[in-house]
């Protein structure tokens, strides 16, 4: 739309419909910076910051620590006992089995006291937020032909060409070497005879407090007015383009 009133020389709403766009972008810049900026969900963060080991993450089944010690205690108290008896020359066999049971019982419950538990439940107030949810990073939309510099919110005013159906866009240093013949982009076709309409930086104070369902007004375009309803735009445009 913006292309087309540029076309038709149409200045006015020519920079309605950019400022339009600026905001669409600011507005989605906006809120990628917030995410980005916020420590729980900021990639930068979660980077700069060591990640908590996974298993603080793991809250582990209870267990019972009070018997693994009494029958670790219990075990070693066995092979004592036997020893000690193994000094009677009347039950050396029986020493000797009771023994090796023992010891073997202690190593399977020293086993299983260091096996790994199975976890109950998995914290989710230490997980990282999916990045799914974060907001995209809006693209630049427009850049200067002469330069190649490109906007994501125009922060100064661009040259749309009229003549090149709004497909030529000059920043003021690239615009200035064009009207004095000085500029050498290769495969630039723009002339300085071209009709250029001049295309309002971003203004974020000026909008600030827009209310929903309304347009922004550059300040080229009417000092007074900030901004107009949706209903009122295209009525102006109904009138100016669909007469009946």
């Amino acid at each position: 739309m913006a292309r087309l009133f540029t076309t038709v020389e149409d200045v006015a709403n020519s920079c309605i419909a950019w400022t339009m766009r600026n905001a669409i972008h600011a507005e989605s810049l906006a809120k990628w910076e917030d995410w980005v900026t916020t420590p729980i969900t900021s990639p930068v963060k979660r980077r700069s910051m060591p990640l908590e080991p996974v298993s603080t993450r793991i809250n582990p089944a209870p267990s019972n620590g009070r018997e693994r010690s009494t029958s670790r205690s219990s075990g070693k108290g066995s092979m004592h006992s036997h020893s000690s008896e193994g000094s009677k020359e009347d039950k050396p066999t029986t020493t000797a089995v009771t023994s090796v049971a023992s010891s073997t019982q202690t190593h399977e419950e020293d086993s299983k006291s260091h096996e790994k538990p199975h976890p109950s439940k998995i914290s989710t107030e230490a997980v990282d937020p999916v990045l799914e949810d974060a907001p995209l990073k809006p693209a630049p939309f427009v850049y200067c032909d002469g330069c190649d510099r490109r906007w994501t919110v125009m922060d100064e005013p661009l040259y749309n060409c009229a003549d090149c159906v709004g497909l030529t866009d000059l920043d003021q240093k690239c615009y200035d070497l064009l009207m004095r013949d000085q500029l050498k982009t290769r495969g630039f076709k723009c002339k300085k005879t071209h009709t250029f309409i001049q295309i309002p930086s971003w203004d974020g104070t000026r909008f600030k407090d827009m209310p929903k369902g309304y347009l922004p007004v550059p300040a080229n375009v009417s000092k007074d007015t900030k901004w107009i309803s949706c209903d009122e735009w295209k009525e102006t445009l109904r009138k100016l383009y669909l007469p009946e």
